[in-house]
């Protein structure tokens, strides 16, 4: 009868108010500790980095690369690698 419907309602209910939300990663945990073990993990704390870098002007989309300052993302820009990635990049769009 009823009593299952309103029990699946209710568990959904209790997952929705468990799920945590990483936006850098754009993933959804269960619990507290999970949160905490995926914010340690590699990949979390590389894209941070890159969202960090992004924010403050010294990463490179093109190459995939975080720099120290945005005077090192302008000198590697002036670069024969850059420069050839960029082209490439621009083949493909």
């Amino acid at each position: 009868g009823n009593g299952a419907g309103s029990d699946v309602g209710k568990q959904s209910t209790e997952t929705a108010k468990l799920s945590l939300h990483c936006a850098v990663c754009d993933i959804r945990v269960t619990s507290e500790q999970l949160m905490r073990e995926h914010l340690m993990g590699r990949k979390h704390q590389q894209a941070a980095k890159i969202v960090e870098a992004r924010k403050e002007g010294r990463f490179c989309d093109v190459c995939g690369i975080v720099f120290t300052g945005v005077a090192q993302l302008t000198e590697h820009t002036k670069g024969k690698r850059h420069r050839e990635a960029a082209r490439n990049r621009g083949r493909r769009n």
